[in-house]
Parts: C-alpha cells; sequence; structure tokens
C-alpha cells in the first residue's frame, strides 16, 4: 500500500513540475509577443501547480532532492528560453531581416496584412519575431511610427477595420459597433426596421406608449458587473432608473401573495400566509439571501470568469450547480408541500423547464436594487445607445435588410440588401435572427454539430400574445404587476389559459397623460397556430386577435367594472407580429431558452471554414435578455482585437 501510494505521490509530483515549470513559460512568451498583463494570469498557473507539488513531493522523504530537481528544471529550460527569445527572435531593429521574415513564413499568406516592405520614412522600428517554441505557432510584431498623411494611406490599403452589422436584435448590434467605434474600427449597421432596438422597442398609439419588452434590467445600478457597460454605452448618463418595492402581486381564490422585492418582507410575507410550510421557506429564502452575495462577473461570456472570478465563485459552486441541474417546478416540488404554495411561486417567473437558478437569482439582484425599469420605455433606451454610437462617428442604414452574406474563397467580403445593392466589408457580424442567418444568408454551408442540434431540436423561449390598451382610468395606486388565476380559462387553438394579469407603467410619465394608464397583458401562445392562420386565412387571423381582445377585457371588467367603457386605445400582437417587425424566428422574443440542459452554454461566434464572419447577440447563448445582448457585443470585439493583435 505504501509503495502504491508513494508511485502515486511521484506521478502527481512530475505533474505539479511540468505546470509549474511549462506553463508560466508559455505565458511568458506571450507577455515578450504582446507585451500582455502575464502578473494577472500566472498566479492561475502557478497555484494548482504548487497545491499539486506539496500534497505530493513534500510528503515524501526525498525533500532536497525535489527542490535540487525543480531548480535544475528551471536553469535548463528557462535558460534556453531566455537564449531562444533574446538571443535568436529579438526584439530587433535591424530592416534588413525583414525580408527573410517574410520568405520564411511564406508571404502573403501568413503574413497577408504586413507590408511588403518598410516604408524609408519611418523611424523608431521594432520588430519582435519568434519561430515557435512550446505552442508551435510562430509570432511576428512589427512597429514603426509613421508621418500622419503615410498612416492613412496604410489604413487605406491595409484597413481590416471596416465592418458591416446586419441587425435586427439592434442592441446587440449598437453594442458591438459601439465598442468597435471606441476601438477605432470604421462600422456600419444595416436595419431592416425604422427605428433601433429590434425587440426593444416601444410605440405610440395616439395619447399612449405602448411596450411589451424591459420590465426590468439587471447591471443598472453602480457596483455590479454589468454597470461600466451602461456608462460606456451611454445608457447609465442619460436614462433613469425605477426601482420598485413590490415586484408583483400573485393571487388564487381570493388569496394574494404580495412579492416584495425586500427579501425580508418576502419572507414575513411567506410565512402569514403559509405558516405550515415554514421549514421550507426558511431554506427559500436562506438561499436567495446567499444568492445577494453573488455577484459574478456579467461583462463577458457567462462562464469565462478568469482566475478572480473564479475564486469569488467557489463558495457558490455548489448550491450553483445543484441550482443548475433540476427545473423551478422540481425545486419548489422538494421544498413544499401546499399546491397552492408552490403554484405561486411558480407564477415569479412562469416559464417551463428553467433551472431553479430563475426562481433565486432575479430575487436577490431585485433585493440589492439591480434590477431597475428603464424609465421612458423600451425604445427610449435602445436610443441612448444610438445615440452614443453615431456620437462616436458610426453610421446605420435603416430600412435595409440584408438578403446573402457574399464570401468569397472562405472569407466573408461584404453583404447584399433587399433591392441588390452590395455592401464590402472586411469584417461581418451577424446581431440579427440566428435561423435567418446560418440557414438564408449562409446557405446552411457552415454549421458544426453543435449548431445543427441546437436547430434541429429548438427550445426556444415560448412566443407571446401581446395585449396593450391605451385606459383614461389611475392605476397607479396599484402595484405595477398583477397576477392572478383565472375561474374560467381563455381558450386558445384548444388549450386552456387559466393565468392571466396585467402591467401598468403609472409609474412612468412618458406612457400616458396624467389620470390616465397604459396595461399590458402577455399570454403564452403556440407559433404555428398564429402562422398558418396569417397565411392562409388572414380574415380568421384578425378576427382571432380581436376575439382574444374582447376575452382579456371582460376578464378586466370583472376585476374592474366600467373598464370597458375607458378603454381609448388597444393593439394586439401575434407571434407573427413579432416575426415579422424583429425577424426573430418563430417569434421567440430571447432566442434560446436556458433549461437544465443548455442553461451555460454557447454556439459558436465563428463558423467552421468561414474567416471574417462572427455573430452576437442572444442566438449565440441561450438566456437572452437586453444587458447580456449588450456584453456580448463588448466581449466580441475584445476578442476581435486580440486576433488581430496576433492573440487566439
Amino acid at each position: 500500500m505504501k509503495r502504491k501510494l508513494s508511485v502515486m505521490f511521484n506521478f502527481v509530483s512530475v505533474l505539479g513540475l511540468i505546470f509549474l515549470i511549462t506553463g508560466p513559460l508559455v505565458i511568458f512568451q506571450d507577455y515578450i509577443a504582446y507585451g500582455s498583463r502575464w502578473y494577472k494570469v500566472l498566479p492561475a498557473t502557478i497555484i494548482p501547480a504548487l497545491i499539486l507539488f506539496f500534497i505530493s513531493g513534500f510528503k515524501e522523504k526525498r525533500k532536497v532532492l525535489y527542490i535540487v530537481i525543480i531548480i535544475l528544471h528551471i536553469i535548463l529550460l528557462w535558460g534556453y528560453f531566455s537564449y531562444h527569445c533574446f538571443f535568436s527572435s529579438g526584439p530587433f531593429t535591424d530592416i534588413r531581416l525583414y525580408d527573410h521574415i517574410l520568405k520564411e513564413n511564406n508571404y502573403p499568406e501568413n503574413l497577408e496584412l504586413f507590408p511588403d516592405e518598410i516604408p524609408e520614412d519611418v523611424s523608431e522600428i521594432n520588430m519582435r519575431y519568434f519561430r515557435g517554441m512550446l505552442q508551435g505557432k510562430a509570432f511576428f510584431v512589427l512597429k514603426y511610427k509613421a508621418p500622419d498623411e503615410h498612416i492613412g494611406e496604410i489604413l487605406k490599403k491595409y484597413d481590416f477595420k471596416n465592418g458591416v452589422v446586419p441587425g435586427r436584435g439592434a442592441n446587440a448590434a449598437l453594442s458591438y459597433t459601439g465598442y468597435a467605434q471606441m476601438n477605432n474600427f470604421q462600422s456600419e449597421i444595416y436595419e431592416m426596421h425604422s427605428i433601433p432596438g429590434g425587440v426593444c422597442t416601444s410605440w405610440r398609439r395616439g395619447d399612449y406608449l405602448f411596450d411589451h419588452c424591459l420590465h426590468w434590467v439587471i447591471g443598472s445600478n453602480k457596483g455590479t458587473g454589468l454597470y461600466p457597460i451602461f456608462k460606456e454605452l451611454g445608457i447609465a448618463d442619460s436614462i433613469d432608473f425605477f426601482y420598485t418595492d413590490i415586484f408583483r402581486v400573485i393571487s388564487v381564490n381570493g388569496l394574494s401573495m404580495t412579492v416584495y422585492t425586500d427579501i425580508n418582507k418576502f419572507e414575513a410575507e411567506l410565512m402569514n400566509l403559509f405558516p405550515e410550510e415554514k421549514k421550507g421557506i426558511i431554506k427559500y429564502i436562506n438561499l436567495v439571501k446567499k444568492y445577494i452575495e453573488f455577484n459574478p462577473p456579467m461583462d463577458g461570456d457567462f462562464g469565462n470568469f478568469g482566475i478572480s472570478g473564479f475564486i469569488k465563485l467557489l463558495p457558490f459552486m455548489p448550491s450553483f450547480m445543484k441550482l443548475k441541474g433540476i427545473t423551478v417546478e422540481e425545486f419548489f416540488d422538494n421544498l413544499f408541500t401546499d399546491n397552492v404554495l408552490k403554484e405561486m411561486l411558480f407564477r415569479l417567473f412562469p416559464v417551463k423547464k428553467m433551472p431553479a437558478l430563475m426562481a433565486i437569482m432575479p430575487l436577490s439582484f431585485m433585493h440589492r436594487k439591480e434590477a431597475g425599469y428603464p424609465l421612458g420605455g423600451s425604445l427610449n433606451f435602445a436610443k441612448a445607445i444610438e445615440k452614443q454610437y453615431t456620437g462616436l462617428g458610426g453610421k446605420i442604414h435603416y430600412n435595409s435588410k440584408v438578403k446573402k452574406i457574399i464570401v468569397r474563397d472562405f472569407r466573408a467580403i461584404g453583404i447584399e440588401l433587399d433591392n441588390g445593392n452590395f455592401i464590402p466589408a472586411d469584417i461581418v457580424i451577424s446581431a440579427c435572427d440566428g435561423r435567418t442567418t446560418l440557414f438564408e444568408m449562409l446557405e446552411g454551408k457552415y454549421l458544426d454539430k453543435k449548431i445543427k442540434q441546437f436547430y434541429q431540436k429548438p427550445h426556444l423561449w415560448p412566443p407571446l400574445i401581446s395585449i396593450s390598451l391605451g385606459v383614461k382610468r389611475d392605476f397607479s395606486g396599484l402595484p405595477e404587476i398583477n397576477d392572478f388565476k383565472l375561474s374560467e380559462p381563455i381558450i386558445i387553438n384548444d388549450k386552456k389559459i387559466f393565468w392571466s394579469g396585467f402591467f401598468h407603467y403609472c409609474h412612468d410619465p412618458h406612457f400616458a397623460p396624467k389620470g390616465k394608464s397604459v396595461l399590458k397583458g402577455q399570454i403564452e401562445t403556440d407559433y404555428f397556430y398564429w402562422k398558418q392562420l396569417y397565411e392562409n386565412n388572414r380574415d380568421g387571423y384578425y378576427n382571432e386577435k380581436e376575439r382574444i381582445l374582447e376575452a382579456y377585457i371582460s376578464i378586466l371588467e370583472d376585476k374592474f367594472p366600467g373598464i370597458k367603457d375607458d378603454i381609448e386605445a388597444a393593439d394586439v400582437a401575434t407571434p407573427v407580429t413579432w416575426e415579422r417587425y424583429t425577424g426573430n424566428w418563430q417569434g421567440s422574443y430571447e432566442g434560446w431558452l436556458p433549461t437544465i440542459e443548455t442553461f451555460g452554454m454557447r454556439l459558436p461566434k465563428k463558423l467552421p471554414g468561414l474567416r471574417n464572419f462572427y455573430m452576437t447577440g442572444q442566438w449565440v447563448f441561450p438566456g437572452g435578455g437586453v444587458p447580456m445582448c449588450m456584453a456580448q457585443g463588448k466581449n466580441l470585439i475584445g476578442q476581435i482585437v486580440r486576433e488581430r493583435k496576433g492573440k487566439k
């Protein structure tokens, strides 16, 4: 047993030595080549190596031998590495070596963006060339100082900073291009609608403003991981946020539950209504309180945190993984026995198949005032980003629907509009509907197995019927969101709908004149039912919309007698409406649904076999949501900048 244990310790020691020595060398090579912040990455390699070494090697009797081995390896490998980098590969200023480097690397194929010779009128020439060592790839960096007129000529001749973005989910497009402009890229957006925002929109009906997008936005408060993005995109300085004390009121058979944003008040409410469920309530509320301290880095790909972010999340990992692996319904079934309580709590975020994290994290966001409502509505929010983008020199072409992405020699070279116009570009970014991009604009030619699986068996946010009413009645004394179970269901396509409710906007003076209100209701529905009606029976489509509107008004009439006569404006949007105005596949307003199988997954932003093309927005990650699409834009431009500098 002791011998087996000794062999195991020796094996782990060798592993530790490999990590300890070769890991930092790779990082140091990056530092020499690019001047990267190696000191931030180095601990990520050294710490696990030291742990491996100390739990194994130092349990042996030959401690001195291990120390000698480490010193010899460091002298040998680091000595060779230093010789390789500093004496053989640069940095150097002798321009006579430039032609040799081009020939050695098969110019122009592998160095296509470099000039064929160094101009005579430049100064401060500095080159760094690495033939490749640990990573198996060569690196070449050329720097020099040139007159302004010469820089202009270079940009025209070797410009790789001109990008076009087909944008229907335009907050992702505006975010990406906004960060592109900040990084001195020249970018343009081609938007099929006449206004920015995609789903993030509002529209006028007489005196009333109707809106079916933003209810609460994470990252709206200082101190959160997303707030810097709000600042950079011009939102923090131009949009005011409203923070409610009551998230919603949920009613079943005369019993009403007030969901306070203060978690202590919500706990007291639950205890008062369901004292027999005390044990489960304490467990539930304690989890929410625990996640009040959960503040992951949200300004990039979720799950791509880096060492500092990973360390912050370690205390949450056991519960995080457990909550990620069960549905909201299963979570409440395990905690409670009272079916009414379970039904009411599910109405907090009533979408099936989502992980139990969705019953925890939003309440923690609201408690710490991180999820505010943007006053002025969704379109106003989008226009704030548009203003920042155009102020940085960006251009938006409205009423410009993209028909095709033009590819030549496996490289995206531009886009073709519906009117036949060709728009050349060095980089093409799709911030619009994923399926349209992949299967229509690119004709389904650049798909890997993961992408095919997502689109063949899609799990989408369920489409909605959205009903808006302008009412000459003041609802400002009521909580903003009211959810109630019906005694008689609404029937749509033979499906019984037992829940209804309304959202009023009296907290926002932009929506209605004083003393009047905008009410909104949303009902989950089936996309294909509405699509078939729209295509095969247009009269039946409009009649069905009218029937549902009348049914909804009758429900409100039971709650608020006489309201039918107070309605001055009405609008009904079906999944087909969402599809027509935003291009979203099957009218899904947030793309991929985050289920227990897909939560935290990512789809490729780059496609196999296609260069100079990227995807961003809600179709590259399950979950969607405006703030995360904004973060995707920042993350993507950072990726492109790194790639253009040679980092992989």
